[in-house]
């Protein structure tokens, strides 16, 4: 990676006489454009090769015994290097379109519950940082209405078609630019055998009409 210098426009706590306005205005705009890239991260893949790489090795399901939860969240690390991963339940994201209704109703519209945008998860969430091993397994159980809450919770219902998403949704790309930072899942260790991604596609649900199903042991009576 090359490294850039600047040169010093400020001696002793003043500015040096010998330095031209505009300058030392170049070099503020210089010393602002890097610190916002601090701040927000790693500004696009590492480099221009790994666009080219496989995806991460990754197979992500969410479970839903039944229409009103709770649901399990997995994401299984198949591959033979460890990834880095945002494991973060608030990175789902859920549209939700209702059964067909009877004939002669109008079909009601499709509810989104996009995670990110209801926590406002911007950045890489770093006190959720895991570093999965190959054959390992993050495993989460959550309550849908976490995201579907309200109104749309009633979107939650037997029947009801569920896309899901994981992750932050992919900016439209002009030419050949790569995609930005936060990314969900990235590889921990060089070299790397997979590309960054900032989203991962998880199958679709469709909601049963079973009861609720309680993961784990059973509680003591």
């Amino acid at each position: 990676m090359r490294s850039l210098t600047l040169t010093p426009v400020w001696r002793r706590g003043h500015v040096d006489a010998e330095a031209k306005p505009s300058r030392i205005a170049w070099a503020r705009q210089l010393l602002l454009l890097m610190a916002l890239l601090l701040l927000s991260g790693t500004a696009a893949a590492h480099n221009k090769g790994d666009e080219v790489l496989p995806p991460p090795p990754l197979s992500v399901r969410v479970i839903a015994p039944s229409a009103h939860g709770p649901w399990l969240l997995r994401i299984d690390n198949t591959g033979q290097q460890p990834v880095r991963l945002a494991a973060d339940i608030r990175l789902l994201y859920f549209a939700v379109t209702p059964p067909k209704p009877a004939k002669g109703r109008r079909h009601p519209k499709t509810t989104v519950c996009d995670g990110t945008k209801i926590f406002r998860v911007r950045q890489f969430p770093v006190d959720r940082e895991l570093l999965l091993p190959p054959g390992e397994s993050y495993v989460e159980q959550f309550d849908p209405r976490l995201l579907c809450f309200g109104k749309k919770a009633k979107a939650l219902q037997p029947g009801a078609l569920v896309k899901v998403r994981y992750g932050w949704r992919p900016r439209r790309r002009r030419g050949k630019h790569m995609q930005a930072a936060p990314f969900v899942a990235d590889a921990a260790q060089e070299p790397r055998l997979f590309r960054p991604l900032k989203q991962l596609h998880v199958p679709t649900l469709l909601l049963s009409y079973h009861t609720a199903v309680h993961f784990g042991p059973h509680s003591p009576p």
